[in-house]
């Protein structure tokens, strides 16, 4: 992994939704601000408290006093994942957005990575060299995908991977709208019939090593009922790809 300030980044916002995630905190803000602080000036973290009950809340509370870097928004319940990412880009405030999960299903260092791609790109967008989960959480992964790309043509390898890196107009050009994971194909869809050029980033999965994936058969069945729900409107406009979509630079193919 490459390291070092990227000129050209002016500022970035690492958001990291959170649902009773207390045993990896600490582990992952301390590796956020390691790894932001070697590669761009202006760095904020945005950490998205989806209705913890765990103790999560206060451990990032703890930290906010001895790093203004830092910042909290707080749900006062638990309303879905898509909800808490819109909270957390509502928030942001840098010329960048990178969002990930804070159980650190990437190296971090990727970041170095993405950024280093932007003088071709507008969105930066991991996907999974490797796969560590069960054979039946590959299978979902794989009909998703599939599914995605036949309804909306969007031809990317890992749409719900979350590792990804947005330029901030890109996010704020369009209306997000969903409240379960789906938010990642919505902003991908948007990005696509917006033009915007995307590439995408091998990255190797890293296991969770505190508590429990949230991925449950409810929660899939959520996504799938609002996908449903709001294809509709999802699909009004024009299919096709954004210049560049699905390209992989000859220094990341595998």
């Amino acid at each position: 992994m490459t390291s070092g300030l990227h000129q050209s980044v002016s500022s970035l916002s690492l958001v990291l939704p959170m649902y009773n995630e207390a045993g990896n905190v600490d582990r992952t803000l301390t590796a956020a601000i390691d790894i932001l602080r070697s590669v761009v000036a202006d760095y904020e973290i945005i950490v998205v408290d989806d209705g913890s009950t765990d103790g999560s809340t206060e451990k990032v509370q703890s930290w906010q006093e001895r790093e203004p870097r830092i910042r909290l928004v707080r749900h006062p319940r638990n309303l879905g994942y898509g909800t808490a990412l819109r909270s957390g880009f509502a928030e942001t405030s840098k010329s960048l957005v990178l969002y990930t999960d804070l159980d650190l299903p990437c190296d971090l260092r990727v970041i170095s990575q993405a950024l280093a791609l932007l003088d071709d790109a507008d969105v930066v967008i991991g996907y999974r060299c490797s796969y560590g989960g069960s054979r039946w959480r590959r299978l979902q992964s794989w009909l998703y995908n599939r599914l995605i790309r036949w309804l909306f043509g969007l031809y990317v390898r890992d749409v719900g991977f979350s590792c990804k890196l947005f330029r901030s107009e890109v996010l704020r050009g369009y209306p997000i709208s969903s409240q379960t994971g789906l938010i990642a194909a919505e902003v991908l869809i948007n990005a696509q019939r917006g033009g915007y050029r995307v590439v995408e980033l091998p990255v190797q999965y890293q296991p969770r090593v505190s508590g429990k994936s949230k991925m449950g058969s409810l929660v899939t069945l959520g996504i799938l009922r609002e996908l449903i729900v709001q294809y509709r409107v999802m699909s009004a406009g024009k299919r096709g790809s954004p210049r560049g979509a699905g390209r992989v630079p000859e220094a990341f193919r595998a």
